[in-house]
């Protein structure tokens, strides 16, 4: 890899060091959260309203410690 930065133009900025033999990379690829792949069986039928799934929420729940008395 040439250390730069690709926008779709095909000339790259400067971004980082140089990668070399070894090192581990990402694609940098962003899909938006409900982006779902195609699987075998599914229709490209236009007619078919795609099925709506309810989107998740991630919630933790922290117990508050109980403060010591002096």
């Amino acid at each position: 890899d040439d250390g730069k930065l690709f926008h779709g133009s095909g000339v790259g900025d400067p971004f980082g060091p140089r990668c070399y033999k070894g090192d581990v990379m990402g694609c940098g690829i962003m899909f938006p959260r409900d982006y779902g792949r195609d699987s075998e069986g599914d229709s490209d039928d236009a007619s078919e309203p795609p099925e709506v799934k309810v989107k998740m929420r991630n919630v933790m729940y922290l117990e508050e410690e109980e403060e010591e008395e002096e």
